[in-house]
């Protein structure tokens, strides 16, 4: 309990740091320091579609993850994914190492639950439909002036680059990336004159972290 004290007062307490446990896991015997099990995550994260959810994901390269597995009871691990710990275990030694649950630092005791900041793909989607937005509009910085014109035409681009995202990966088990958007305002801005300004809200996938099933005996 001391030390799952101690680890949990340790974190980033930001949606943009992964705090990975365990700090040792071992290959074939050989044992391997924590920076490598975090370098895995990333190379999964990496190789996944921005808003596909890692938990219960497998985790290849390692085979044992003894810490997370006889070191810690399941309590202590549930304290330390709720200081935001992103913890690889397994269900049995020798078994499948795979993610517990895809936690950023800002963690539920921080967040109150809130899976937007504590659920890495959706920061991850975030970034990724920012990414998206900014290329669109790449093609009208420093070759057009401000005017109605160029607002209509870069609104007709956000327009087009959203709900392309609302279609692709639509037949993965992820879906698609964006349920759905508004384009709140769109005009000159009122602070700079050689800038143009957009608001849009965006209706984001979450992770399935569970389902509840009731059952009605008539």
């Amino acid at each position: 309990d001391e030390q799952v004290t101690a680890l949990a007062a340790a974190t980033g307490n930001s949606r943009r740091v992964n705090a990975v446990f365990p700090y040792t896991a071992k290959t074939a015997g050989v044992d391997k320091n924590g920076y490598f099990v975090a370098a895995a995550l990333a190379g999964l994260r990496a190789g996944s579609l921005p808003h596909a959810p890692l938990t219960n994901a497998e985790l290849v390269g390692f085979d044992d993850f003894t810490v997370s597995l006889v070191t810690f009871t399941p309590t202590q691990l549930n304290n330390l994914a709720s200081a935001g710990y992103w913890i690889v275990t397994q269900d049995v030694a020798g078994g499948v190492p795979y993610v517990r649950h895809q936690l950023t630092t800002l963690g539920y005791d921080d967040v109150g639950n809130d899976p937007k900041f504590s659920e890495d793909s959706i920061t991850t989607n975030v970034d990724s439909i920012s990414y998206g937005l900014q290329r669109a509009l790449e093609p009208f910085i420093g070759r057009y002036n401000v005017n109605p014109a160029t607002v209509a035409l870069i609104n007709d681009a956000l327009v087009r680059q959203l709900s392309f995202q609302m279609s692709e990966s639509s037949n993965t088990p992820a879906g698609p990336q964006l349920l759905g958007y508004e384009i709140k305002s769109i005009g000159k801005s009122t602070l700079f004159k050689d800038r143009i300004e957009a608001t849009v809200t965006v209706d984001l996938p979450y992770p399935l972290n569970g389902a509840t099933i009731t059952l009605v005996v008539p």
